[in-house]
Formats: structure tokens, C-alpha cells, sequence
């Protein structure tokens, strides 16, 4: 079943896309995927109703007694590619002209790049043109011609049927490129291909299917029936050394037996946090044990990390999408030399826009499906009579009461967490003489007046001997800090552009009489490995391209306040020898703020 949902953009992010702020403004007929004219007439009653909108409509609200008027336009189109160029009025990803940013024909797309852009005006004026058509067939003819059919969105005087529609990077870049990459590039399991072949033999491709993760495929384009480029060993290697990362709770969790029939497909989140966390972690000393000399696989790896860091960051500037841009083509230009018999699918060509979707969106996480895809797994859940039109008013309505608790429920909490400082497994001790000196030097930086306890008489506050220590500490937001894994490993801002890495010791909360200082870490440091085996003199710029430390216990113990962490890391435990390095080592990554953490977030 199909969802039109509207959001308000005047919100918060954080809470434009929750469910008790979502509209549900009309549901397309299940079981049956639908056509242009479907979707046309779904719309029709919507967009009647924002052409009032858009002329403004006043609403009395306790802090406008005598009214206000209002003005609501439809700013971005959000969905999967298939939807968006239904409701847009374009043709599907297999059409002549595919694209609905530029026109490019099909048979282009392995060339990596950019036909001519669209303009609103121009695809406006062929879309009006394909509707004032009267044959089928005239109008068949047109839309293969231009790419372009009739959409009810094109009736609203302010819509740019170009610039309004949004790439989804959920369908496009994480179970599309990514998966792409995974599946066919580095064949990591046959029976992915076995399903693709067997789906793309049964059925040719519908130019309205929904489905766009069916990749045409042949035998010899994925190798001939073997499993792809990378061998058996190296993916086992991968498989092995993904279960040793440790990320912490909150972060999507990858088992080792990824990607094998047996465990399904990864959900979007799971390729997500794949290639933003895992991958980069294992790939490495995988690589160096198993290909050490395909440099133009290591440079194939490292664009296409760059481009998912930037794909999901939180904030973005004009260099990060000129560097995507960048890193994209060498990815392409790289993929075609290693992987020459694995066929460009228009996913690759929708990524090459965005870079101008960076610009004139922001952050794309922002404008991802993420949000529709749970609106549609919770209205799924409900029980239903399953009778024919019945269905979606029961959606409806449950829905509605659904929003209300979920409202209330909200205002609960927010009062209880005002109140609430959450401290689990604590426990009261006496500190020894060397670390109560270096708690009351750290304390002191804040509180010069503080006492020491031994030294006679007192002056003002005492700091007692006396804390608690505990082993997890619930902070801001849900963030959690424990002296165990997985949450264990913190980071610090250290100068303008570094940040210092650090194993959580203890957590102690200690009073100084009347003062209370809120909890304080002490932290054991891990330095960055500089003495290397000769041959690894290029590591250190691949680790800084990756967004990777390879670190060491330098056993430099300090006390720091919590507010000063920016947050955990997710790392692996590496023997001796590893990556040239002598000594037992960790190679870690800061979570990006979107990759899990809700807390970060």
C-alpha cells in the first residue's frame, strides 16, 4: 500500500518527520502496484486543496483569537525514485529519457555522465502539452520522445516539477549503490546473483515497475557465474573480521554472516552503517593480506567511503559536494577498469546529481525516505478486516488515535526527563591518595577554591575522599557511557581539526560539601602509532581520507568532565604486526551523528 503523507518543514528537524506530526493525505489502493493514472487521481483532491492553501486560510488559535492567515505550499517531493517520477510525471528507470534532472538517454548512462539539464518551465510546458494530446498513441509516442506525462503537482502555480523533486538517497545510494557494489561489484554472495538472474529471466522490465534494486544482469556481465572480483578468502576475511568490530549500543548491529542467503537481505539502516562504520574498519589489513598490489581497488574502496560519508553527514558545505563530485567520478572511472563486465545502472547516473541536490537541499538524510518507509511499516501492523474499501478508513482512524497517544505519551516523558538523571550499577568507594590528587587538580581548574581534605584548616568547600562510581552513565539525550564495552571509547576535541581518542576507566560522581560536580571521567589516551614497518609510509593519509585512527595505549591516565565528550567511537582490537605496527593495537572511527546514536543525533 501506498502512503501520501505530509510534514511541516517549519519544524524542528528533529520533529518535522515524527509520526504524531505526520498528515496522511491519502493512500493508494493495495494489492496492486499503481499506474500514472492511479496516481493522478489520488492526487487530484490533494492538490485541490492546496490551490486553497496556497490562496491562504484563516485559523483561530488561542494566540490569535481573531485569526491568522495561513499560507501552505508543497516545498519537496520525497520518495523512492519510482514514486517520485509517477507522481511527477515522468518515466520509469527504463524509459529512453529516465532521468528527471537532465536528458540523458538510456543507452548513455555507462558513460558517467550529465546530459543536458531540465527546467521547470520546459518540463511544465511538455507535461501540459502530453495532456492537451488526444490519441494514445500520440501521447505514447510524445512521452517516450521527452520522458515526460501529465502530473496533477503541475497544476499548482509554484511547482518546479524539476527542482521540488528530491533524490532518495534510502532506494538510490544505500540499497542501490551500495548494494550494487556489494552484490555484483565484489560478488559477495552468489545466491544474491542466482535471485537477480532468475528474477530478470522471469518477467522483462515493466516501464512502471516499483522495483528498482532488479539490476539488469547477465552471466557475463557478473563474471560468468563466478562470485564476482574479490575471492572466497578475502570475503571470508571481511565476513570474520566484521563480527571482531565493536560499535556502540544504538549503532545497527552487522552479524558475521552477512550477506548469505540464510540471514536475508540487509534493511537500508544495515547497508548504511555496512559501509559507514564496518567496512572501513576491516577493509584495510583485508586488503593488504589479500591484494596488495591492486592499488586501483584500494582507490575504488576509498572514493566510494567518501562519497557515503558525505551522502550521510549531518551538515554540508559547497566543498563537501564538489569533493563528492570528485570522489564520485573517480569511483566510476576506477569501477569500469576493475569491474569492466559489470553493467552502469541508472542508479549511478540519479547519484551523479547529487552533488546539486547537496546544494539546494542540504544534508540529504534530511529529505530521505527513511521516515515514509517506518509511517508504512507501522500502518502494515494494524489489523485490518481486509475488505475492499474499508481498509484504508481502519487505517485511517487507528492511525489518528495512534498519533494522540503517542502525543500524550511524548509530554509524559519530556516532564520525567526533566527530572531524571539516569545512573545505573553505582557504587560508593574510597579513593586512594594518587587519584584523589588528580581529581582534585582536575576539579580545581573549574573550582579554585576546593579544599583538599587532608590539609588543615579549610578555607571553603571539601572535597571528600568519599564517591560514587558508576558503571554506566546516562547523560544527554540518551547518551551512555560505560566503563565496558561497547561504550567505552570516547572522544575529545583536541586543537582546531583533531580529535584525541580515549578508554572510559571510571565514571565517579563526588560531592564537595555543598557543591555538586556533576560526574567525571577518567580516561586512559591512545596516541596515534607513528613508528611504522617500512613500506606503510602511505597509511597515514589513507587513514585521514577515511575518517580512521590507528591508535596505541600510551598509558596517559587524566580526569575529564563529561560535558567535554563529543561523543563514542566504533573500533577493532588488532593484533601485534597489524598494519605495520609492532604493538597490540585498535583502529577506531568516530560515529557520525546520523549513522545510529540517537542521542548524536
Amino acid at each position: 500500500m501506498g502512503v501520501i503523507a505530509l510534514n511541516c518543514l517549519n519544524l524542528p528537524p528533529r520533529l518535522r518527520f515524527q509520526q504524531y506530526h505526520t498528515c496522511i493525505a491519502g493512500l493508494i489502493p493495495a494489492p496492486n502496484q499503481p499506474n500514472m493514472l492511479t496516481t493522478n487521481n489520488v492526487l487530484r483532491p490533494l492538490v485541490d486543496e492546496l490551490l486553497k492553501l496556497n490562496e491562504g486560510i484563516k485559523i483561530i488559535t488561542p494566540k490569535y483569537p481573531h485569526g491568522r492567515k495561513v499560507f501552505v505550499r508543497l516545498v519537496s517531493l520525497i520518495g523512492d525514485i519510482v514514486a517520485t517520477h509517477k507522481v511527477s510525471g515522468f518515466m520509469s528507470h527504463s524509459a529512453r529519457k529516465f532521468c528527471s534532472w537532465c536528458e540523458i538517454n538510456h543507452d548513455e548512462r555507462g558513460e558517467c555522465k550529465l546530459g543536458n539539464l531540465r527546467h521547470g518551465n520546459h518540463v511544465r510546458a511538455l507535461s501540459w502539452r502530453w495532456k492537451s494530446t488526444e490519441s494514445k498513441a500520440s501521447r505514447e509516442q510524445l512521452a517516450k520522445k521527452t520522458g515526460v506525462r501529465w502530473s496533477e503537482l503541475n497544476r499548482l502555480p509554484y511547482w518546479d516539477p524539476v527542482q521540488c523533486v528530491t533524490l532518495g538517497v534510502m532506494h538510490n545510494w544505500y540499497e542501490g549503490v551500495l548494494q550494487h557494489h556489494l552484490r555484483f561489484r565484489w560478488g559477495f554472495d552468489s545466491a544474491f546473483v542466482k535471485e537477480v538472474l532468475i528474477e530478470n529471466e522471469s518477467s522483462e522490465a515493466d516501464s512502471d515497475t516499483m522495483d528498482i534494486d532488479d539490476y539488469e544482469s547477465s552471466n557475463e556481465e557478473i563474471g560468468e557465474g563466478t562470485n564476482g572480483f574479490l575471492s572466497n578468502d578475502m570475503k571470508n576475511k571481511i565476513r570474520t573480521k566484521i563480527g571482531e568490530v565493536i560499535v556502540p549500543k544504538g549503532v545497527t548491529r552487522i552479524t558475521s554472516q552477512f550477506g548469505e542467503a540464510a540471514n536475508g537481505k540487509l534493511k537500508a539502516s544495515e547497508w548504511r552503517v555496512l559501509f559507514s562504520v564496518y567496512i572501513p574498519l576491516v577493509f584495510l589489513d583485508c586488503f593488504l593480506e589479500h591484494e596488495p598490489h591492486n592499488i586501483l581497488l584500494l582507490v575504488n574502496t576509498g572514493a566510494l567511503l567518501q562519497c557515503t560519508e558525505i551522502v550521510g553527514a549531518k551538515t554540508i558545505t559547497k566543498d563537501d559536494a564538489a569533493l563528492f563530485t570528485q570522489q564520485y567520478e573517480l569511483y566510476q572511472s576506477t569501477a569500469n577498469e576493475i569491474y569492466p563486465r559489470i553493467k552502469v545502472v541508472p542508479n549511478h547516473h540519479y547519484s551523479m546529481h547529487i552533488p546539486e541536490q547537496l546544494m539546494c537541499w542540504g544534508p540529504l538524510m534530511g529529505v530521505s525516505e527513511f521516515c515514509g518507509e517506518r509511517l508504512i511499516g507501522t500502518l502494515t501492523k494494524f489489523k485490518t478486516n481486509s475488505i475492499n474499501g474499508a481498509i484504508e478508513e481502519t487505517l485511517m482512524k487507528k492511525f489518528g488515535k495512534m498519533q494522540r497517544l503517542q502525543d500524550i505519551t511524548k509530554k509524559q516523558e519530556e516532564c520525567i526527563n526533566k527530572k531524571k538523571v539516569i545512573i545505573k550499577k553505582s557504587n560508593h568507594k574510597e579513593l586512594d591518595d594518587k587519584t584523589y590528587s588528580q581529581l582534585l587538580k582536575h576539579l580545581k581548574t573549574s573550582l579554585p577554591v576546593l579544599n583538599d581534605y587532608r590539609i588543615l584548616p579549610y578555607n571553603g568547600p571539601v572535597l571528600q575522599n568519599y564517591v560514587t562510581e558508576h558503571h554506566v552513565f546516562e547523560w544527554r539525550f540518551g547518551l551512555k557511557v560505560s566503563k565496558s564495552p561497547p561504550n567505552n571509547l570516547i572522544y575529545v576535541k583536541k586543537g582546531l581539526n583533531r580529535i584525541q581518542f580515549g578508554h572510559v576507566c571510571h565514571i565517579l560522581d563526588c560531592e564537595c560539601d555543598e557543591i555538586h560536580q556533576g560526574p567525571v571521567l577518567l580516561i586512559n589516551w591512545l596516541d596515534d602509532v607513528k613508528n611504522r614497518e617500512d613500506g606503510f609510509e602511505a597509511l597515514d593519509s589513507i587513514l585521514d581520507s577515511w575518517n580512521l585512527r590507528h591508535l596505541i595505549v600510551s598509558n596517559d591516565l587524566s580526569f575529564i568532565s563529561l560535558s567535554e565528550v563529543l561523543g563514542l567511537g566504533a573500533y577493532r582490537n588488532l593484533p601485534a604486526w597489524t598494519l605495520g605496527c609492532p604493538k597490540i593495537s585498535l583502529m577506531a572511527r568516530p560515529i557520525n551523528k546520523l549513522v545510529g546514536i540517537e542521542a548524536l543525533a
